[in-house]
């Protein structure tokens, strides 16, 4: 028999229900702010997924509740570490919060494990004792962490997408958007952290300008993206059909993009995201120790300590401090005088060490840079990778400068992070997103090699001016900003130029070769190995042309960041691809 709710019942449990809907509402929708005086700070909600590499962002809304002071605020996590010396310690920012204004801070935590709880807040200099309530996700490779190579590819779905969850065998993870696609990050770092992102079309046209770049950056610099629904790609991406029926595919830069009707489990547009996205993951499946990374992009050439030199002076150093010494002085009957040899002995052992190591290796660090740069000069955009080793003999506490731009992927391995190896001093690793991207503290060790590998994406006005005579003569200005020792060109019908040593700033004829241009893929680039790519790029540059292309060789990159200014760079070597845009008039 069916039983009736009393009126007060039934209201009860609607009141109940719409308790529950509240908080899930809330829930969703991130936390409550905080109080720290006259500023609320809330964290922002983050897509809940384990990533190995790329950029993990934190968002925080920061609102200044008074209407006559500013204040600075100082946003740091964790709150409390219980992470090894070998590890992330410490990401921060500081932001000045004018009066009525808020504005949103980000955090982003680079492939390393971050461990501890909660976010310190500083304001105007003086540490609160509460701190910021929430969760530090489950990022980046380190001891007790799964390594790069066992981690699935994850793929971020937004709400307009009922993207398929995978199975237990499947290869990939899923990270479901809480934010509506026009409240997501318009940082393109945030999205590193992810082989592949799907959207729904309607989504990408209600995208904020700034968020569409983002998206269109990360494409760009590798990554792998579905839109589902019709859609018309920017026009500099050129179109490969590469694929039957309604799915189309896209290259873009170093990424591809995938436009299909839907993403069902067993769709032609699923599997080809699939596909790319696991592409997009092949050159962070691997992370090498600091012997590895320094054998295939050598900054110094032993990275060893000097033991046997060490062993002789020490060996020396005892014989004349100890049997030498005595019987000497026992001679002379001046036993007394040990008082002052002993000192002197040690002082002068002690000089003797410090000038074999400046001898040996010198003050000044050293910088070796491997750059491979797409400058599309269709739209000012310039795509980097490749790699970046520092080397210093002694201790620096200036650390490293990154720009915001740069998405950096360190050479550390799980069985270095541990006490006494050659990836961890003491002291933890830190960074500083305040002015730009500093790896202030615990980077660069003394005789210690740091490797990087690197992904940059920003808005450059170098290029070349390219001008065709009627009689198919090329004339190029060098505008890239360094000078250039060989250009192969590549006009509309195929046919290849060269020039080379062509100063900064520089107009120079080129010469006709008999070569034609081939067929190059960025994409298959960005899936090798980029280190003998770019070598190989430097020695042959007329083997990766396409019409309307050129590639430069250069001895240092502008497009890089000078992270160790007063470094020595040794052996660097920087490859500019470049896309004329489909004009060779010089306009």
């Amino acid at each position: 028999m069916r039983q009736h709710l009393s009126q007060p019942c039934r209201a009860a449990v609607v009141f109940l229900a719409a308790g529950v809907a509240l908080a899930a509402l809330t829930v969703s929708a991130g936390a409550e702010p905080t109080r720290f005086g006259e500023l609320s700070i809330t964290p922002l909600p983050t897509p809940d997924c384990a990533s190995a590499h790329g950029y993990l962002e934190y968002r925080f809304s920061v609102q200044n509740r008074s209407a006559t002071n500013p204040h600075e605020v100082t946003i740091t996590l964790p709150y409390e570490s219980y992470g090894e010396d070998a590890g992330l310690m410490a990401l921060s920012r500081s932001v000045a919060i004018a009066p009525g204004a808020t504005v949103t801070v980000s955090l982003p935590q680079c492939g390393i494990v971050l461990q501890g709880s909660e976010a310190a807040i500083a304001v105007d200099g003086r540490r609160q004792r509460e701190p910021l309530r929430m969760n530090i996700e489950s990022h980046g490779i380190g001891r007790y962490m799964r390594g790069s190579n066992e981690a699935a590819t994850v793929i971020l779905a937004s709400r307009g997408v009922p993207f398929p969850a995978p199975g237990e065998k499947d290869p990939f993870a899923v990270a479901r958007a809480e934010q509506d696609v026009c409240e997501w990050s318009a940082e393109w770092l945030a999205y590193t952290r992810y082989d592949g992102v799907a959207v729904s079309a309607e989504e990408v046209e209600r995208m904020p300008p700034p968020v569409r770049q983002a998206l269109v950056r990360y494409v760009e610099c590798g990554g792998s993206l579905e839109v589902v629904g019709p859609w018309k790609p920017p026009q500099d991406w050129q179109k490969a059909d590469r694929y039957t029926g309604p799915t189309q595919t896209y290259a873009a830069g170093f990424g591809v993009c995938v436009v299909g009707p839907n993403v069902a489990a067993g769709d032609p547009a699923h599997s080809q995201l699939l596909k790319h996205a696991g592409e997009t993951a092949i050159p962070f499946r691997e992370i090498r120790s600091v012997e590895k990374a320094n054998r295939e992009v050598p900054v110094v050439e032993d990275i060893r300590v000097p033991v046997r030199g060490m062993l002789i002076l020490m060996l020396a150093f005892v014989v004349v401090i100890g049997p030498v010494n005595l019987i000497l002085l026992g001679r002379l009957n001046k036993r007394i005088w040990l008082l002052v040899t002993v000192p002197a002995l040690s002082l002068l052992t002690g000089v003797l060490m410090f000038g074999y190591s400046v001898v040996s290796e010198g003050f000044k660090g050293h910088c070796r840079m491997l750059t491979l740069t797409l400058l599309d000069e269709t739209t000012g955009r310039a795509t980097s990778l490749g790699w970046a080793a520092y080397y210093s003999p002694l201790a620096t506490r200036e650390g490293l400068h990154f720009s915001y731009q740069t998405e950096l992927t360190p050479q550390i391995t799980e069985d270095e992070y541990s006490y006494g190896g050659h990836a961890a001093p003491s002291g933890g690793r830190t960074v500083d997103w305040t002015q730009d991207q500093h790896l202030a503290s615990g980077w660069l060790a003394a005789r210690v090699p740091v490797h990087f590998m690197f992904r940059k994406s920003e808005v450059r006005r170098e290029r070349l001016a390219v001008r065709t005579d009627a009689d198919g003569k090329v004339t190029v200005v060098n505008g890239l900003g360094a000078p250039i020792k060989k250009l192969a060109l590549a006009d509309r019908e195929g046919r290849v130029h060269r020039a080379e040593n062509i100063a900064a700033g520089a107009e120079v004829a080129m010469k006709a070769w008999d070569r034609s241009a081939a067929d190059f893929s960025l994409r298959n680039a960005y899936k090798g190995a980029w280190q003998p790519l770019i070598v190989a790029m430097a020695a042959e540059p007329h083997e990766y042309l396409k019409p309307l292309t050129y590639v430069a060789v250069l001895d240092a990159s502008p497009f890089t960041d000078n992270a160790m200014p007063a470094a020595d760079q040794i052996n660097s070597l920087a490859v500019v691809y470049g896309r004329l845009g489909g004009r060779t008039d010089g306009n």
